[in-house]
């Protein structure tokens, strides 16, 4: 796990230290609610991440991965990048990955300024992340900038946030799936 280094927003730095707080029982609190039918996160799951490509040399970047539980919904095989804004995320990210057997590599970044270069993952996706961005069309310009040109860009976020990142994306291009706005870009 590499660190990008570079004074973050103080919006970002709140949200990273609740993260950071949190993280040791991220994952416990989701599956309660899950079991309790509160949300529809795993639904969104499913369906979303299922649909990406699952090759070795397509990989996909994950912004805002938390404990990296998107990754359970994408192939074996698949090249999975999480990055995180939280060190304690992605603490947790990273035993999760390796208690499954799941190949991953994470870096410890802000989501305005990737440490990547241009046109290397497949896709660049994003779940509940936009929503906690003090920038969030630095963001998406930066999950495009690494995105391959035939790739594509998947933010998933809660509804109540549509209104802040709507501007952002077209409601034509938008689905609901639970309590979560899905938009697809596909770059080409």
């Amino acid at each position: 796990m590499r660190s990008q280094a570079g004074a973050s927003p103080l919006r970002h730095r709140f949200w990273q230290a609740f993260y950071d707080r949190v993280a040791a029982f991220y994952d416990a609190v989701l599956d309660l609610g899950t079991r309790l039918g509160i949300g529809s996160e795993t639904k969104v799951r499913r369906q979303m991440f299922a649909g990406l490509p699952a090759r070795q040399d397509a990989p996909v970047l994950e912004i805002g991965c938390g404990t990296a539980e998107n990754r359970v919904f994408l192939g074996d095989s698949q090249a999975y990048f999480g990055m995180d804004i939280s060190r304690g995320m992605l603490l947790r990210a990273q035993a999760k990955c390796a208690q499954k057997h799941l190949s991953a590599s994470f870096v410890q970044a802000d989501a305005i300024a990737l440490p990547f270069p241009r046109e290397i993952f497949a896709s660049a996706i994003a779940m509940g992340v936009l929503q906690h961005v003090a920038q969030p069309e630095h963001a998406l310009a930066e999950m495009r900038r690494v995105s391959k040109v035939t790739g594509e860009v998947l933010v998933i976020d809660e509804q109540r946030a549509f209104s802040r990142l709507g501007n952002l994306m077209t409601m034509n291009s938008s689905r609901i799936i639970g309590d979560y706005f899905v938009w697809r870009a596909n770059l080409t």
